[in-house]
């Protein structure tokens, strides 16, 4: 789960910055520890915030993993296409 977000509040004096998610995306938080918060590349200028798509995460660019999901075994063994 990777997302864009645009708002963020400084709060200097407590030494904490807040983070406006937008509706939806509050859910994604709960039992999370950790996060990675990093500069917004300049790919992901054109996007308005939010959840990003799959095609934007790392394991959907996998070429190993697309190979091995795509195999009939797993298919088969995930019940199928459909």
């Amino acid at each position: 789960m990777r997302m864009l977000l645009t708002t963020s509040y400084l709060q200097r004096d407590l030494g904490i910055v807040l983070l406006r998610l937008g509706s939806g995306l509050l859910h994604y938080f709960s039992g999370h520890g950790r996060l990675l918060i990093a500069p917004e590349p300049e790919e992901y200028k054109p996007p308005p915030s939010g959840l990003l798509p799959a095609v934007n995460q790392h394991l959907s660019a996998d070429s190993w993993l697309s190979s091995f999901l795509l195999h009939e075994r797993v298919i088969d063994a995930a019940g199928g296409v459909s």
